[in-house]
């Protein structure tokens, strides 16, 4: 029995050092990329602002099945400008605030979004984060469902940020994510795609 539970206390003990060095290697990218300046993002702070009405997505629904980041310039919670002095910060994750502030962006223009847990028969978007900094966004739309299969690459852009106030990063931030919407939204091959039934 006392060799059992050595045993065990040899699994925990590995356990707490794998989650303590994967805390600090996080850490180290932040502070190795983070620089001076820390910009938090907050999905319940985005309010969308698309600056033009979408009358086709109208009463139309799609289930935002995923959104995947594989970008290799970020981490799990953090991004950067591409000089790496200035870090933007979300949480629970980047993924999760990346799925909440497309949703909504794209409910803003009329569309009904489902999730994972909700039964629909709409047509499905997956997205892909490819590359992310706070000047360029580089990320994958695909669409399934009824119509024809869907799937394009989008570049967005924003010239260099002129300032270090962390409050006019944070909109900035959020300027790029209506960007991002509008750059989908304004897709006729996207429009086609969850437009069908």
């Amino acid at each position: 029995m006392r060799k059992r539970n050595s045993i065990f206390g040899v699994f925990a003990g590995i356990s707490m050092l794998a989650i303590v060095i994967a805390l600090v290697a996080g850490g180290c990218r932040r502070a190795i990329n983070g620089g001076s300046e820390k910009v938090e993002i907050k999905q319940e702070s985005y309010f969308p602002e698309l600056g033009k009405t979408f009358p086709g997505y109208r009463g139309k629904s799609i289930y935002l099945a995923n959104v995947d980041n594989q970008a290799n310039n970020t981490t799990t919670w953090y991004y950067y400008n591409p000089q790496g002095n200035i870090t933007y910060e979300s949480w629970p994750s980047l993924t999760s605030y990346f799925w909440y502030v497309i949703q909504k962006g794209l409910e803003r223009a009329g569309l009904k979004v489902y999730s994972m847990d909700q039964a629909t028969t709409a047509p499905e978007v997956d997205i892909t984060l490819e590359s992310i900094t706070d000047q360029q966004f580089q990320y994958m739309v695909s669409v399934h469902g009824k119509g024809a299969p869907f799937q394009k690459r989008f570049t967005i852009t924003m010239a260099p940020a002129a300032t270090t106030d962390a409050g006019l990063l944070e909109k900035r931030a959020y300027k790029m994510i209506d960007k991002m919407v509008k750059a989908m939204l304004e897709d006729r091959g996207f429009e086609r795609a969850v437009s069908a039934r």
